[in-house]
């Protein structure tokens, strides 16, 4: 293969033996201008794969409890120390802040101690500070439960666990995320968080930009 042909092959330009020489400044710039484009798509490709923002945190010996009717952000007592945090995420409070702008996947599980449940759900919303505000619409993953009627569930030993995915969801930079969970039950119990750390787990990675 002679020298050139490659280049031609990729579609770029290619210059001929018999080119006035004059004209190598623009073959110079022209060639600087393949390279910045080829920088410029390298750039895209070193956020996706290096460096990717991602955040897993796990249940805490302490844990959290959940009142009976009564929607609640999980704090940042309830898990432990990060599993991982890289790229950047604000972790506070409970609340996890977005680094970067990009389409992420958004995972979170819940299960609570056993009793006789109607309904549970556990979620993440963006930009919610208020359990007021909790309506479907807020959440952007969220795992709904109905374990059954009082006619057809007389147990106090109803302990689902429940996954709130969600593959593909557009975060903005500095969005702001929490972690929900939510109980009904008929004894109007308060429970707490199941044994084990994968009883309440929350975490999200970057998945494109």
């Amino acid at each position: 293969m002679a020298i050139g042909d490659k280049a031609a092959a990729a579609g770029l330009t290619t210059y001929s033996s018999t080119q006035d020489r004059r004209l190598g400044y623009e073959n110079d710039n022209r060639n600087a201008d393949y390279i910045a484009e080829d920088r410029a798509r390298l750039t895209t490709l070193e956020g996706v794969a290096i460096g990717v923002p991602k955040f897993s945190v796990a249940k805490s010996s302490a844990g959290q409890t959940v009142q009976s009717d009564n929607p609640t952000f999980f704090t940042s007592a309830a898990f432990s120390s990060p599993v991982i945090n890289k790229g950047g995420w604000g972790w506070s409070g409970g609340v996890l802040t977005v680094p970067k702008t990009g389409v992420y996947m958004v995972v979170a599980t819940m299960k609570l101690a056993p009793t006789d449940y109607y309904r549970q759900y556990c979620g993440v919303t963006r930009n919610v500070s208020d359990p007021s505000n909790l309506t479907a619409g807020a959440f952007i993953a969220r795992g709904v439960v109905f374990p059954g009627d009082r006619a057809s569930n007389q147990s106090n030993s109803v302990g689902p666990s429940i996954t709130a995915t969600r593959l593909l969801v557009a975060l903005n930079q500095g969005d702001q995320l929490r972690m929900v969970g939510f109980q009904s039950n008929y004894g109007q119990n308060t429970v707490g968080i199941d044994d084990g750390a994968t009883s309440l787990t929350f975490e999200v990675i970057l998945q494109d930009v």
